[in-house]
């Protein structure tokens, strides 16, 4: 199910809160919406794609269900502005967890192991298992 969401609504959910994270097409915030469930938006950055080819780029995505896939629960498309609504995962970026100087609390080579694991079955799925193959072309750590 994908949700249209007028901007004005979505905006004051995230504006104020920190950003959790920036990705190479845009950046990601964490924010909730009036129902209190936290969601994840990423803010997209110099897509230049029209309007047909972004919803139906949504489209794509939004039928998508994996357990290793965040899923996307709504976008935003007004002008030029773009916006994706993703479930919040709450852990972090996985850098945090890999590269962190604490070294009481880093991933053990079996935690390390599954993850890698769960993100190549997350990346078949968009690559080989979806009607509309699916390049991820922003993996970060």
């Amino acid at each position: 199910m994908k949700i249209s969401v007028p901007k004005q609504e979505i905006m004051p959910a995230f504006q104020t809160k920190c950003i959790s994270g920036v990705a190479v097409f845009g950046s990601v915030y964490k924010g909730s919406l009036e129902d209190s469930n936290v969601i994840a938006v990423k803010t997209l950055h110099g897509v230049c794609q029209g309007e047909k080819q972004f919803r139906d780029g949504v489209s794509s995505i939004g039928i998508i269900q994996h357990i290793n896939l965040a899923k996307l629960i709504g976008f935003c498309s007004e002008g030029s502005r773009r916006l994706l609504v993703y479930e919040y995962m709450p852990n972090h970026s996985l850098d945090v967890h890999l590269f962190q100087s604490n070294t009481t609390s880093m991933l053990s080579w079996t935690s390390r192991y599954q993850i890698a694991l769960g993100i190549a079955r997350g990346l078949a799925c968009l690559h080989e298992s979806c009607r509309d193959r699916i390049i991820h072309t922003d993996i970060k750590p």
